[in-house]
């Protein structure tokens, strides 16, 4: 838990929403790794695994579109 999932680097993860990179095959990422952490919470919970998973929901909210789009691609179309 410690070594692998709570290691990752959550801004990689959000990259492509940020960028809006629809070309990205690694936007999928961060939803695996926010279900693998989830239930590594329920299984050893504690305060720094809450506050990573806090953190990673945190950053993915902060690339939502005016209109509530979270994606990586162009919310125009």
């Amino acid at each position: 838990m410690n070594r692998r999932v709570m290691a990752q680097n959550i801004d990689r993860f959000v990259a492509p929403f940020r960028e809006r990179d629809n070309g990205s095959w690694e936007s999928e990422y961060w939803g695996k790794w926010f279900t693998s952490a989830a239930f590594g919470y329920l299984y050893q919970p504690s305060a720094e695994h809450k506050a990573k998973i806090d953190q990673a929901v945190r950053a993915l909210l902060q690339t939502q579109s005016p209109d509530g789009q979270i994606t990586p691609g162009d919310p125009r179309g």
